[in-house]
């Protein structure tokens, strides 16, 4: 059995590089996705708790961990008691969300309770998926630099941007942030090779500038000074914030709004997608629609077109995490959840050390990205922070 937990965990890190296309739409109801990373992680959960099932008693739960239980709570609640006049199914349907979150929770639990049984190095794993989802990001910008075909099945389209794997280049560029803020972390200590250490850096910072994703540009500059401020590395900010700029400036923009930094269409479609939520909000402010019902909200508020309102990728959830949580689990559920966040920010600062250092940096990298897209909720992203976070946030 031990041989089959160390295969399926292994396999996580090879499954995640590919991204959406590795997801499994179901035809009869096509807004029910089911990624291959989630399925992995599924057995993997059942696995560990079947063969260490007496370990889970040395394990001493962080208060950060015990409030966001009392987030996922509150989420049931909100789904169970929804005042949308919706069918029992489609309440159903909106509940592999909240299980597919309580899937990515528990591997908190099970990958720390894993490592400790196991001397692994997860951070050359970490470093491997996050890379090679860049190479993907970069072969497509190279050979596949026009997505716009993508549109009829609920995409945006997006034209030469490095969109990889995930087909959006704002999750692309938030991968891209992770790995560098850990390869920066880990220095001479996954990759030997000085040389080869700052050739990978170059090119992860030309796939960032690929993605032209501002956001992701925002993401990556905040945390890399919280990353130098704790590391008392002002040097590294410098280095890397020239090259960034210079990069910005020489790579080619081939054309199309995309491209355009200064573009103000995603603005303003964006503010729009704001003002519609917050309508929502306001008729439903405590315990908002339910979890994962916003989809349905939006059909009856009249925000969806109605030839593709079941497919539309970004039908589901709106271009903030807090807003979302806000328009579907109320007030209550965004407390629990900012709470939250803040008690791992300080328990994480109160163990200190490198880990600490990285923890913070990538949740500085999330926070920002999740202001401007729903990254907090992005399996890619759950699955990056379960790993990060096992390091430090459980005590035995």
């Amino acid at each position: 059995m031990k041989n089959v937990i160390r295969i399926i965990f292994f396999s996580l890190f090879f499954v995640f590089p590919f991204g959406q296309l590795l997801r499994y739409q179901i035809t009869a109801y096509p807004s029910v996705r089911i990624h291959l990373l989630e399925a992995f992680v599924l057995m993997f959960n059942v696995l560990i708790f079947s063969v260490y099932y007496k370990k889970r008693k040395n394990i001493k739960l962080p208060l950060w961990f015990k409030t966001i239980l009392f987030f996922v709570l509150t989420a049931f609640i909100s789904l169970i008691i929804t005042p949308l006049k919706i069918r029992f199914l489609e309440i159903f349907i909106s509940s592999f969300y909240l299980l597919r979150v309580i899937n990515f929770i528990l591997l908190y639990l099970t990958i720390t309770v894993y490592l400790r049984e196991e001397k692994i190095n997860v951070n050359k794993l970490l470093l491997f998926s996050g890379f090679f989802s860049t190479i993907i990001a970069l072969l497509q910008y190279l050979f596949l630099p026009d997505l716009r075909f993508l549109l009829p099945l609920g995409w945006d389209e997006h034209y030469y941007r490095a969109a990889g794997s995930f087909l959006d280049p704002g999750f692309t560029g938030i991968i891209i942030v992770f790995t560098i803020i850990l390869l920066l972390n880990n220095w001479s200590k996954i990759v030997k090779n000085k040389y080869l250490n700052i050739l990978f850096i170059l090119l992860l910072l030309i796939s960032l500038v690929l993605t032209f994703s501002r956001a992701a540009y925002l993401s990556f500059i905040l945390s890399l000074v919280v990353f130098a401020y704790l590391k008392k590395k002002s040097l590294i900010l410098i280095i890397i914030l020239i090259a960034l700029v210079v990069l910005v400036f020489l790579i080619p923009k081939p054309g199309g709004e995309g491209v355009n930094l200064l573009r103000t269409t995603s603005i303003l479609a964006r503010s729009k997608e704001i003002t519609d939520v917050l309508n929502i909000i306001k008729s439903y402010p405590v315990l908002g629609v339910g979890f994962n019902t916003l989809r349905y909200a939006k059909n009856n508020f009249g925000l969806l077109s109605e030839y593709d309102w079941q497919t539309s990728n970004s039908g589901a959830g709106t271009d903030n995490s807090f807003l979302f949580v806000l328009a579907t689990t109320g007030i209550l559920g965004l407390i629990f959840f900012i709470w939250s966040i803040f008690l791992l920010f300080k328990e994480t600062l109160r163990k200190g050390g490198e880990n600490s250092i990285l923890i913070i940096s990538t949740l500085t990298a999330v926070i920002i990205s999740s202001i401007f897209a729903n990254t907090l909720f992005y399996p890619w992203v759950l699955f990056w922070l379960a790993i990060v976070l096992s390091s430090v946030t459980f005590e035995t």
